[in-house]
């Protein structure tokens, strides 16, 4: 990262800061371990598609087990509790696309799509999230209660 990108960036975070009710700069860079340079919007735009992908990933492995840990830990869930994940799931995967559209359109589309994204992340991503990722770590420590039928095939 060159200065010249950095004070830039900055220049252009603060400026966009406003429209999309984005935080501080140094709230948003300490938030997501980044730094930002310019352009800054695609910069932000890529820190929180960044987060919204990994959270979808986290989640896919419950309804689309791959390995054997991703089949041990769909078991981690009750029924409810995946189909509140499920429904979480399609409101970040639905963010996700209209983010990606947004990048075809307009700059105001992709700012109308941060002032939308950066929320959505710290309401709903950011606790839905916390709460699975310790549910998931906490029933890796939990004794296996035994089944009466296994198939994985």
């Amino acid at each position: 990262m060159t200065k010249e990108l950095r004070e830039e960036g900055v220049k252009q975070y603060n400026k966009i800061k406003g429209k999309t009710g984005l935080p501080e700069l140094d709230e948003f860079e300490k938030e997501f371990e980044c730094r930002i340079q310019a352009p800054a919007i695609p910069a932000v735009i890529g820190v929180l598609m960044d987060r919204l992908g990994q959270c979808a990933s986290h989640i896919e492995i419950i309804f689309q087990p791959g390995r054997m840990a991703d089949i041990i830990e769909s078991k981690f869930h009750a029924e409810e509790e995946k189909k509140e994940l499920f429904d979480f799931y399609k409101k970040v995967l639905s963010m996700v696309h209209y983010v990606h559209a947004a990048m075809f359109d307009s700059r105001e589309a992709r700012l109308k799509e941060i002032k939308k994204l950066h929320p959505f992340y710290m309401k709903e991503v950011k606790p839905t999230m916390r709460k699975y990722l310790q549910k998931q770590g906490k029933s890796w420590l939990e004794e296996e209660k035994p089944e009466t039928k296994q198939y994985f095939g």
